[in-house]
């Protein structure tokens, strides 16, 4: 549930031969008498031969007029325990053990990490799909007055000032990542689809969902609970429009226009209502009614079979399943 994250250490215990472990960075924009350090961090854990380790960014902010140390730690923490390509979703007990491992590799107290505090959060699920689930985020219409930005038919965001609500195709995003051929793209897609649904929270202080209830790490893990519930409210919110369903996607993509002709008559017939398409078609020369009407009507009756199930329904249903799996202690 828990993925990119930012967290606050402060009073940071640093010995000199960790400190040479950093490289110089230079001085804070805001006080010249803070010196940053930064550094990145990977996972001891074997994370298996298919995957790769991702590194934490650690920056370190050493106070010259006071003495002390300042340690930020930022990242994905779910990649960084799971690995960098991995896309299982964060469960309570791999998280405990997640801050258990990192305070090791930290070198701090685990009851120290545990009261670091939290400025910025991202809280996330990934739904598998089959193939014809693939136009979900044309379907994806609105949230709350937040500004809508789309990637093709590929991804949606909704931007707010203290956060952004994002969907998007994950196994897209990975692939993009590691650089690979569009046929291999192709080939893992043909029977799969992964669709990623996240809370981007940038400053947590700003957030009403996230302050005060997990702007600590220690908060965090004992409202676990409520983070799964918070992405279900939340989702609940944002607002689907009845586009396509994914029998009429998966048959329309790449087909002829005469599939798309057909979709169109039937999305019409639906607008206008089968009694006045049904009265329109009295009104047409008594030689062609009979013909309009077997032809409109089979029309209908054909991708109305394929309309009766929507992405929404499906996709909320699915969201729930995986929090609960996942709120579980």
């Amino acid at each position: 549930m828990v993925d990119k994250i930012k967290f606050l250490v402060t009073n940071y215990p640093v010995e000199e031969d960790m400190l040479n472990s950093y490289r110089r960075f230079g001085s804070s924009r805001f006080n010249p008498e803070i010196f940053v350090f930064i550094k990145y961090l990977t996972s001891d854990e074997d994370l298996g031969k298919k995957n790769k380790k991702h590194s934490l960014k650690l920056i370190l902010a050493y106070d010259t007029k006071f003495g002390n140390h300042k340690l930020y730690v930022e990242g994905s923490i779910r990649k960084w325990y799971y690995g960098k390509y991995n896309i299982r979703d964060f469960n309570y007990k791999d998280f405990c053990h997640c801050i258990s491992l990192l305070s090791k590799r930290l070198g701090i107290d685990e009851n120290i990490l545990w009261n670091a505090e939290i400025t910025k959060l991202e809280t996330g699920v990934t739904i598998r799909f089959t193939k014809e689930f693939e136009g979900i985020a044309l379907c994806v219409s609105r949230y709350k007055n937040f500004k809508k930005s789309t990637h093709e038919d590929k991804g949606v965001k909704f931007k707010g000032k203290n956060y952004h609500v994002i969907f998007y195709d994950k196994i897209r995003e990975i692939y993009n990542d590691k650089d690979k051929l569009e046929r291999s793209y192709d080939k893992i897609t043909k029977n799969n689809f992964l669709f990623r649904y996240e809370i981007q929270g940038h400053k947590v202080s700003g957030m009403k969902m996230f302050n005060k209830k997990v702007n600590t790490l220690l908060k965090l893990k004992n409202n676990w609970k409520y983070l799964g519930e918070n992405l279900i409210k939340t989702l609940d919110k944002v607002e689907f429009i009845d586009v396509i369903s994914p029998e009429a996607y998966i048959n329309l993509k790449g087909g002829a226009i005469t599939e798309m002709s057909e979709f169109l008559i039937y999305k019409g017939i639906r607008a206008i209502g089968l009694e006045k398409t049904r009265l329109l078609i009295e009104t047409l020369n008594p030689k062609k009614k009979t013909n309009c009407r077997k032809k409109y009507n089979g029309i209908y009756e054909k991708h109305l079979i394929e309309d009766r199930r929507n992405y929404e329904d499906i996709f909320r249903q699915k969201v729930a399943k995986k929090v609960k799996s996942i709120c579980s202690k």
